[in-house]
């Protein structure tokens, strides 16, 4: 009876415990292969992608490098790092490959060792993928007939006259472009000089004589309008004159202001003369005359102030500097 009730009890504890042990999963792992293209022609590339599932407490055994693709190139490897998916680790290898031989070909099946928790091993082993590898060339490739070669190229090892001929022409072109730019530059930065002002004199002496031809158009007695326009016209010319002549503002100033300066400087005139400062004053007088006091006069004393006026600027104009001639230059002016 003790050892009934012992064997009782015993099935009783391993029927208790029996559930929780069977009831646990042990952990697992896959491993899956895959191409992204199974049928090519010779050179092309193909992916070939494994990847390994599996569960934390799974140790695995990568195959070596290049297991099982002995018969194509290996072009690019890529190895990929385990990283956590959800509940489980992934991990992918990718493999570039390429083949110049046509023919179908097997990738066999690949083993991948792995260690559960337990300490029991296991063997993963992927499926064989079937590529099949074509040629460029037709089906009929036995008719093809290879083409003849080209005619040999002539190789010279003389002077090539055309291409001396272009680069002498290159050359000359060249040079001719930098003549011309040089040309133009030099051009612009020429500074042509001014032509000298005429004498003040001279334009005087113009002004004037268009005056007089105007006056001599008039009648006897012009009416006041006329004197009046006379007056300012006159005034002008000598006034002009004067501003270039002595270098001042001449044509600013009043006539009593003029009257001042030439008390302090003398306009003076040709050697041996007396200075003609009076003769300016009193035309400036008559002309101011004319222009605000409404005065009038006769053509012919009109026509006598601008005589007055010519021979006051032919004997104050400038004196021209005298010019000093070589020998040989006064031979050959004679």
């Amino acid at each position: 009876m003790p050892i009934l009730k012992r064997l009782v009890l015993f099935l009783a504890l391993l029927l208790t415990i029996a559930p929780a042990t069977f009831g646990q999963e042990e952990p697992s792992a896959s491993v899956e292969v895959e191409v992204d293209r199974s049928e090519i022609t010779i050179g092309d590339r193909i992916h070939y992608k494994m990847n390994i599932s599996y569960d934390p407490g799974v140790e695995l055994q990568k195959p070596g490098w290049g297991k099982g693709l002995e018969s194509f190139q290996i072009l690019d490897f890529e190895r990929g790092n385990p990283k956590m998916v959800e509940d489980h680790w992934e991990t992918t290898d990718v493999y570039t490959l390429s083949t110049f031989t046509p023919e179908d070909y097997v990738i066999p099946p690949i083993q991948v060792p792995i260690k559960l928790p337990s300490g029991a091993t296991q063997v993963l082993e992927t499926q064989p993928i079937t590529i099949k590898v074509s040629s460029v060339l037709p089906d009929d490739d036995e008719t093809l007939q290879l083409k003849d070669i080209r005619e040999p190229v002539p190789v010279y090892s003389g002077i090539s006259w055309t291409r001396v001929a272009w680069v002498v022409g290159c050359l000359l072109a060249l040079l001719v472009a930098g003549f011309l730019i040089w040309r133009f530059r030099r051009h612009e930065d020429e500074v042509v000089a001014p032509a000298p002002p005429r004498p003040e004199h001279e334009v005087a002496f113009q002004k004037l004589r268009a005056l007089r031809e105007k006056i001599e158009g008039w009648g006897p007695n012009p009416d006041s309008a006329d004197c009046k326009a006379y007056g300012f016209e006159l005034s002008e010319i000598l006034r002009e004159y004067l501003e270039r002549r002595l270098g001042i503002i001449a044509l600013e100033m009043t006539t009593e202001q003029l009257d001042t300066h030439f008390r302090r400087a003398p306009l003076g005139g040709k050697s041996g003369e007396t200075p003609h400062e009076e003769e300016v004053m009193e035309i400036l007088r008559k002309t101011d005359l004319l222009k605000f006091a409404k005065a009038t006069d006769t053509k012919e004393h009109l026509l006598a102030w601008i005589f007055a006026t010519e021979r006051v600027i032919d004997a104050t104009k400038r004196i021209p500097d005298p010019v000093i001639r070589s020998p040989e230059e006064v031979q050959e002016a004679a």
